[in-house]
């Protein structure tokens, strides 16, 4: 006994390490998924090192359970919310762990729900429908909008699980259930739902509308359908910008990761110059709007993007989309500004939103150089310089950074959905499909 009270005492530091570190690295993995500087092998290294961390809580059980709610009740953060639902499904009595997590999330179901869905995400597929069943039957909807939104990572065998038919939830009275159940939609695509996303294209909500526009996108092959649902979309995109607009704070943070999300949807959805884009380059957020031409991957709008890079708080990013597009590497072609990386003491002010690219090290573009550069490109959408067909998109998922991954993910999601990559899920589910594709491709 003093052996195994001693063991207990010896190990409680490396267990409260364990709890810390997965957080860490969940947070790391899920804020670098569109990092224009991160490669697959860091994000597999990121990968590597949760799991580990996980393992070590896991091992650990309740002891390694309270330490992780303990850091849960301190930060209140959806990392610490991900650690304690994925340890939940390992424990003896699941019920009595998960409602002891979810006391604290129904205080802040907003900002603690995405780590309830990276949890569903990083479980094993047995675990992950298990715990999709269960929160469907529970009768606080935020759990229901995780299982939905749980079941939208899984696809079929998950919708499947819930405790009702997904048509229930796309009508039901509840908007965030509506929105949640769009998105499961999208990821089970099924004709026989057409009409019912196409009547949500006209909801009261505008997160309904959206996630209804993106479904019936994804799920519905008649031009038709498409077309409509392209423009719904850029109708919430317009009145998601207004609201960002509007917004400040945390609010302002969130109104801009959903209108991000959106607009990678609607440029990947889009026919190209089948919009208006002067109308939305003037009233888009310039960072936004660069996005759109990154996923749009149209080399017709690089003189936008040319005009961005002259302007010192944008150039940077600009910069990127342009080499996102033409492949040429800035700092190699000699088309980058030679400078010192400022000295953390000269560096004033936050990092606000607009300044994550600076920090992110990408280079400065010489605006004169870039203006000069005469290269051709194909007269179709172009990642890299070369035409966005599926195996270049492939060959981008297989070695490129996470930015541009993000991108070739997409163009897989709208042109070939049969074969889409989830760049969020864990490094080692990403490199068996992508191990299949090539196989496919191959033969």
């Amino acid at each position: 006994m003093k052996s195994l009270a001693y063991r207990s005492r010896s190990i409680e530091p490396l267990v409260r390490r364990h709890a810390q570190d997965a957080a860490f690295y969940w947070a790391q993995h899920d804020g670098s998924m569109y990092s224009p500087r991160l490669t697959v092998q860091t994000m597999a290294r990121f990968g590597e090192l949760l799991n580990a961390h996980l393992d070590g809580l896991a091992l650990a059980g309740a002891q390694g359970f309270e330490y992780a709610r303990s850091a849960l009740i301190r930060w209140r953060k959806p990392a610490e919310t991900f650690v304690c639902i994925w340890l939940a499904q390992h424990l003896a009595d699941i019920d009595a762990a998960e409602r002891s997590v979810f006391d604290v999330v129904q205080r802040d179901p907003d900002g603690l729900l995405r780590g309830m869905i990276g949890a569903v995400g990083w479980l094993p597929r047995d675990h992950a429908l298990t715990a999709i069943a269960r929160w469907s039957w529970r009768e606080e909807a935020y759990l229901q909008v995780a299982a939905l939104r749980g079941a939208a990572l899984i696809g079929a065998p998950a919708i499947e699980e819930l405790s009702r038919p997904l048509d229930a939830f796309l009508t039901s009275p509840n908007p965030h259930l509506r929105a949640a159940a769009c998105r499961a939609a999208a990821a089970d695509r099924h004709e026989e739902r057409t009409p019912t996303l196409r009547a949500l294209l006209q909801d009261a909500e505008l997160a309904v509308r959206a996630e209804a526009a993106i479904a019936l996108a994804r799920g519905d092959a008649a031009e038709s359908s498409s077309l409509a649902a392209a423009s719904a979309l850029w109708r919430c995109v317009l009145a998601q910008v207004q609201h960002a607009d509007e917004a400040t704070g945390w609010f302002r943070s969130q109104a801009l990761r959903r209108l991000n999300r959106w607009i990678r949807h609607l440029a990947s959805i889009a026919p190209v110059g089948g919009f208006d884009a002067d109308v939305f380059f003037a009233q888009a957020p310039t960072r936004v709007a660069l996005t759109f031409v990154a996923y749009h991957a149209a080399p017709q709008y690089l003189p936008y993007v040319v005009k961005q890079i002259s302007d010192p708080q944008h150039a940077r990013y600009a910069g990127w989309v342009w080499h996102a597009i033409t492949g040429v590497d800035l700092r190699a072609a000699g088309l980058a500004i030679n400078e010192p990386r400022p000295a953390a003491e000269r560096i004033s002010g936050p990092v606000t939103f607009d300044r994550l690219d600076a920090d992110e090290g990408l280079p400065l573009p010489d605006i004169a150089a870039v203006q000069r550069w005469s290269g051709q490109l194909p007269d179709e959408r172009c990642l890299l310089g070369q035409a966005l067909t599926f195996e270049r998109a492939l060959h981008v998922l297989e070695h490129c950074v996470q930015s541009l991954r993000g991108i070739a993910a997409h163009t897989l999601l709208y042109g070939m959905p049969q074969h889409a990559v989830t760049i969020r899920a864990p490094m080692s589910i990403q490199q068996a499909v992508l191990t299949r594709l090539r196989a496919e491709v191959k033969a």
